[in-house]
């Protein structure tokens, strides 16, 4: 009984700890100043702008996500995707409140990065959370209660 509560604990705590570290290392990574041979791959500066900034965040939200991914297809196994799609969503449903309160006012191109966003939060942690799990049970050939 106490090794259930443990484990329940660890679940908060990872979920909470996954949804600090999403915000911080997002804001990180938004911020990051352009390289200097990044317009020379996108040409014009509003889309190397606009692509620079898609590409830290996606980057972003995958960093975070494996390892929360790896802990919780190993250590939580059949409760592992549940666990990811709470925490994926509690980051998440926050955000698309706030958006949709701007969305009626932003441009076409706004609202599809805004989308976009909003699916890569949802999506990164359950689906690395699925590899792992699949890569776990196909080396160990069981499934474990974990």
């Amino acid at each position: 009984m106490t090794e259930r509560f443990a484990r329940i604990g660890l679940a908060v705590t990872a979920i909470w700890l996954y949804n600090w570290c999403l915000v911080r290392v997002i804001g990180v990574a938004v911020a990051l100043p352009f390289p200097s041979w990044w317009f020379q791959v996108v040409p014009r500066s509003d889309h190397g702008i606009l692509a620079w900034v898609i590409l830290c965040h996606t980057t972003a939200v995958v960093v975070v996500a494996l390892p929360f991914a790896w802990l919780f297809s190993t250590h939580y196994r059949r409760y592992a995707m549940p666990l990811a799609c709470v925490a994926a969503w509690i980051i998440a449903i926050p955000v698309m409140a706030q958006t949709l309160r701007y969305l009626p006012h932003m441009s076409g191109l706004m609202r599809g990065v805004n989308i976009l966003d909003t699916v890569k939060v949802v999506a990164a942690l359950p689906l690395l959370t699925l590899v792992f799990r699949h890569r776990s049970l196909t080396h160990v050939g069981a499934d474990r209660d974990g």
